[in-house]
């Protein structure tokens, strides 16, 4: 069988999981399970993730962004090697 757990969210992120749960019709312990499931994948996946060293440079960098999947880079002039 399993636990029984209680939970409690901001009003916002329970207005999120309401919705969320609306408008694919299904329960909100359906809807935190398949959260954690994700949750539990992502994190094994994040250990098998291959990490080195990038090098940037450009006449002017605007902004990096740094995303669980990617770093997307914008400026001028830019350049990239691995170091």
């Amino acid at each position: 069988m399993g636990r029984m757990v209680s939970v409690m969210l901001p009003d916002d992120d329970a207005v999120k999981l309401e919705e969320y749960c609306l408008s694919r019709r299904i329960s909100k312990s359906d809807a935190i399970r398949l959260a954690i499931r994700m949750l539990i994948e992502s994190k094994t996946k994040e250990s098998k993730v291959y990490t080195g060293k990038v090098i940037v440079k450009g006449r002017r960098i605007e902004a990096v962004s740094i995303m669980p999947d990617k770093i997307v880079v914008t400026g001028e002039e830019l350049t990239i090697s691995q170091g």
